[in-house]
């Protein structure tokens, strides 16, 4: 996983972080990816003074139409997040929904725009998962 070692601070951009991540593109690309979602769900693409945000069924879109990437959802939904890491396959990249954030989980670390911290350290680790999306592949 390609990850910038500088960290983006506390943007609300969580989940355009997870985007790029799993798909395997810049974070510009999904922007315009997200942007072209909203357009194609019938909602307006983000602008004026738009930080970031996303919602999931937008990002979930994009993700699989536009930036082609196989996701499938698993079961696990309302433990924390440390605690999923007992049922994380090795060497395999989870994007994980949390309470009010989206990170990416593979092999023990978790990334979002802070960086990369291991799940004893991450600051979320108590948070309860919503969604798991296991990675099938990136097309």
């Amino acid at each position: 996983m390609k990850y910038r070692t500088e960290s983006l601070g506390q943007k609300p951009i969580c989940g355009l972080v997870a985007m790029s991540l799993v798909a395997g593109v810049s974070l510009q690309e999904s922007i315009e990816a997200y942007q072209k979602a909203c357009v194609a769900l019938g909602r307006k693409p983000m602008q004026g003074n738009w930080k970031g945000a996303t919602y999931h069924r937008i990002r979930k879109y994009a993700l699989e139409k536009l930036l082609n990437v196989d996701i499938e959802k698993t079961k696990h939904s309302g433990i924390s997040l440390k605690t999923f890491e007992k049922y994380a396959e090795p060497n395999t990249m989870y994007m994980v929904r949390t309470t009010g954030h989206v990170q990416v989980y593979l092999n023990g670390c978790v990334v979002d725009q802070g960086g990369i911290t291991p799940i004893e350290e991450f600051w979320g680790k108590r948070k309860r998962i919503k969604d798991v999306y296991i990675v099938k592949k990136n097309v």
